[in-house]
């Protein structure tokens, strides 16, 4: 067959899901979310701008009432002995544990970096990237929500395009269809390649466009036959007028994904760029401000958008939101989710981290929050009403929600977000912070759906990609497309079309 031509197959999972309308404790069996008893996390490479500052750090809370205990533990060793590091939280505790620089993954390797976390009741826990001049942090996601399909999202490389995939079960079989060239393992790879290798449990596999590389890894499609937890961003990006700054999220699986994302900024004047990427095919996105846009598998939309507002496509998609602006002050970029409606939960920790880079000071730190306009007064932080000086809210256009800014102490603090009446709506919130020559964000929490245990979803049939060239298929309703890279800057879509290289159907 001409490769030129080659068609591949790729599952569509069509996904339906409601918003949840109940506390978190009450959503039945389909859904997870983001507080767990078991994670397994890495940290993704960090451009070195000063020697011996960069230490990357695990930020743990729990809303338990009970004492937690807390092993974190990994295969890599240092000095000639693994890690290990027990905690005890405190009811309703927090800790913050800095992690020796040397499990940064670096470039294109494979490693026994990555970390895993188990604790005696559930936790939230979240990664930070922590330099002199280059941050940024991650939601970690526990192991009974992560998945087997992953969609890529970076920004636009100035510094090398990059993910990461960690297995959580011994002999997993991945494949990965490339948007972007690289170099892995003595192989070299362009887009549209495919490139196959196995993990174990606690191994992970990093991998780069190369430093100074323009290749946008965009849109690559992550494929396994067991859940893999997986992690994108960039080396170091920057946007006009800033500093180089690393970015990194951990990617919700495509199983978990939503068709309904309610963007946010501090202020209605804030501009954001933003990037969605689609797995099904002719996926319709509808954006305010833009003329509706269809999307095929790998596909992805990039643009700016101003203040709060809805997104909406007619498939489940992946939105990221790249930070630029923070009450009209341009900083530097930070990568995180924008949550899906329903990704809304009832209560959420996270921690603020206790110093910026070269300021022993700290962050000036924020939180976005979104919920009914109805179900707003019964929200609390700490135990307190959301009120104050320093809480500034507005409607999101065209919904019956809310967007409510809270400026938080500048430095190092913990917080709980609580929805205290259970009949009243669940929300999201999005924290976010910066300093001189940085930034980071990430979600406070999530609940996510778990659609392999729901009825009518067909199951993932298991095809090993050390067998096959085809992507893992469904029992049920599988398509075939081309694979190619379209993106939209603003309003003008531009076509890259590429084609995979000795592939076989």
């Amino acid at each position: 067959m001409d490769h030129s031509l080659a068609h591949h197959i790729l599952c569509v999972v069509v996904l339906f899901f409601a918003i949840p309308e109940k506390p978190a404790s009450a959503v039945a069996q389909c859904s997870g979310k983001t507080q767990g008893k078991h994670f397994i996390i890495g940290f993704t490479d960090n451009l070195v701008v000063y020697q011996n500052t960069r230490r990357p750090s695990i930020f743990i809370s729990t809303m338990s009432d009970q004492l937690t205990t807390v092993n974190m533990s990994s295969n890599f060793q240092i000095d000639g002995s693994p890690f290990t590091e027990d905690l005890i939280l405190q009811p309703r505790g927090s800790q913050q544990t800095d992690i020796p620089d040397e499990f940064t993954m670096l470039g294109s390797e494979r490693s026994l970096k990555a970390i895993e976390i188990v604790a005696s009741n559930e936790i939230s826990v979240h990664g930070f990237l922590n330099q002199r001049t280059t941050t940024d942090g991650f939601l970690g996601i526990p192991v009974n929500s992560l998945g087997q399909q992953y969609v890529v999202v970076t920004a636009a490389p100035l510094i090398s395009s990059q993910f990461a995939v960690i297995g959580t079960e011994d002999s997993t079989s991945v494949q990965v269809t490339l948007r972007g060239g690289t170099s892995f393992e003595g192989q070299t790879y362009f887009a549209g390649d495919i490139v196959k290798f196995m993990v174990n449990k606690l191994e992970s596999v990093h991998i780069w466009a190369g430093k100074n590389s323009p290749d946008d890894l965009t849109g690559s499609i992550i494929q396994t036959d067991k859940p893999v937890a997986a992690f994108s961003g960039n080396h170091c990006a920057n946007q006009p007028g800033t500093f180089c700054d690393t970015l990194v999220e951990q990617l919700v699986p495509v199983r978990s994904w939503g068709k309904e994302h309610i963007y946010t900024a501090a202020r209605s004047d804030d501009e954001n760029t933003y990037r969605i990427v689609a797995y099904c095919n002719e996926t319709t996105l509808t954006i305010p401000g833009y003329e509706d846009i269809s999307l095929e598998p790998g596909d992805f939309w990039q643009g700016s958008l101003s203040g709060s507002g809805l997104i909406s496509a007619s498939q489940p998609i992946l939105v990221m939101q790249q930070l630029a602006s923070i009450n009209n002050i341009v900083v530097d970029p930070s990568l995180t989710q924008v949550p899906a409606v329903q990704h809304f939960g009832y209560e959420v920790g996270f921690l603020t981290p206790a110093n910026a880079g070269h300021d022993p000071n700290g962050f000036f730190n924020y939180i976005n929050i979104v919920v009914k306009s109805d179900s707003r007064s019964t929200l609390t932080i700490n135990g307190s009403p959301i009120t104050g000086t320093g809480v500034h809210e507005s409607p999101v256009p065209h919904t019956d929600y809310t967007s409510i800014t809270v400026e938080l102490p500048k430095g190092g603090g913990v917080y709980f977000v609580e929805q205290t009446d259970p009949h009243s709506s669940s929300f999201t919130a999005v924290v976010y912070g910066y300093e001189e020559y940085l930034s980071y964000a990430y979600a406070a929490g999530l609940v996510l759906p778990l659609t392999s245990t729901c009825p009518d979803i067909p199951e993932i049939t298991t095809i090993s990609p050390t067998t096959t060239d085809k992507p893992l298929q469904c029992k049920k309703k599988c398509i075939g497309y081309n694979f190619r890279s379209r993106s939209h800057t603003n309003n003008k879509p531009t076509f890259s079309w590429r084609r995979f290289r000795g592939a076989d159907l």
